[in-house]
């Protein structure tokens, strides 16, 4: 699943990406910069915790959004 927030033109993605091995997440944030950063997870009750506090967070700071897309 993939989630985009948008602020003055630019865009940020917020990816979940389910890893083949086991019972992995990746949480993938690309910056309007193009610059990515990820954070592991083992439980999905803990991904999505932060993914929601990180909606918020953009939020606050004034990013639209979340749009999402499903792939």
């Amino acid at each position: 699943m993939i989630w985009f927030f948008e602020r003055g033109g630019d865009h940020l993605r917020c990816e979940i990406r389910v890893q083949i091995e086991g019972d992995r997440y990746d949480l993938v944030i690309t910056h309007p910069d193009g610059r990515e950063t990820v954070e592991s997870f083992t439980d999905s009750f803990e991904l999505t915790r932060r993914r929601d506090q990180l909606h918020l967070q953009w939020q606050a700071e004034g990013w639209n959004g979340p749009f999402s897309r499903d792939w």
